[in-house]
């Protein structure tokens, strides 16, 4: 089987097959036909075939460009973003993320942070970018935003949004407000 899709290669040897005309009561099983209908529509039992989609495959680079890779336990991560401007303006674009999913084992160990920081860090620095929106963000999705756009109003406005100066004005402030706009739109 390949790793990143769903081919399988599949052979079967055998050292005699059972004869249906000398045997009456016993007849071959099928397996090929039944396997085939258990697994998916990809196998073959064409060596060639599954060595030339073992080669496509290797040879396959993802559309796009890699935004993000890291290494988290030990186990090297990597992550594709796909991405539509759906409202253009004229010499802007408010690009939309549309679904962000990590699947359940790789939940709460820094994934979604990351990955989002790297969307905002990438969009952050085109000019054209007027705002980031979500589609039908979950509540989940809203806390994170929240946090990454946090973090990212501590990185790149340290003075404003130290504990020192949020605890000074003990409110948010139409400045900030304003700072924070220009660095996360």
């Amino acid at each position: 089987m390949l790793k990143a899709s769903n081919s399988f290669y599949l052979n079967i040897h055998y050292d005699e097959k059972i004869n249906p005309t000398s045997d009456q009561q016993l007849t071959p099983d099928v397996i090929i036909a039944s396997l085939s209908q258990r697994l998916s529509s990809t196998i073959t039992t064409n060596l060639e075939l599954f060595l030339l989609k073992i080669k496509a495959e290797y040879e396959y680079s993802p559309f796009g460009e890699q935004l993000l890779g890291y290494e988290l336990t030990g186990h090297e991560s990597s992550y594709f973003i796909h991405r539509i401007n759906q409202q253009n303006l004229p010499n802007k674009t408010r690009p939309q993320i549309c679904e962000m999913l990590i699947l359940p084992p790789y939940q709460r160990k820094g994934h979604g942070r990351r990955l989002l920081t790297a969307i905002y860090e990438d969009l952050r620095t085109n000019s054209r970018v007027q705002g980031i929106k979500a589609e039908d963000p979950s509540d989940e999705f809203v806390a994170l935003r929240d946090l990454v756009s946090l973090e990212l109003c501590h990185k790149y406005l340290p003075d404003l949004f130290s504990k020192e100066s949020i605890l000074k004005t003990d409110r948010v402030t139409k400045e900030m407000i304003d700072k924070a706009r220009e660095v996360l739109n």
